[in-house]
């Protein structure tokens, strides 16, 4: 019974930090695109998404990326995927409607 508590204890740290890493990828991602790093800021997010699901929040910071770098297809693809997470996602209807006006 105490190897049990031991592997789930050792799966609960594991599951913790995996959480935590995630989180600095985003907030780091984060300070990337305020500070105008949009390659490394897509780079981060990219990294992150390898190990969390995607969310609407996210999909929508690296269209903003894409839309910085004047990569239109990118980004709208970008918005459509977090449409489809949360079809009634505000910024990201909005940005994919500025995107299409510019293309």
């Amino acid at each position: 019974m105490k190897r049990h508590y031991q592997i789930l204890f050792g799966l609960f740290i594991s599951i913790n930090l995996h959480a935590q890493n995630d989180s600095l990828a985003l907030q780091q991602a984060e300070g990337l695109y305020e500070s105008g790093s949009y390659a490394e800021c897509i780079e981060r997010i990219d990294a992150y998404l390898q190990n969390a699901e995607a969310e609407p929040e996210v999909l929508k910071m690296r269209g903003n990326c894409y839309l910085e770098l004047n990569q239109l297809p990118e980004a709208q693809a970008n918005y459509k995927a977090a449409l489809v997470i949360d079809p009634n996602y505000g910024p990201a209807l909005y940005n994919l409607g500025h995107t299409m006006e510019e293309g």
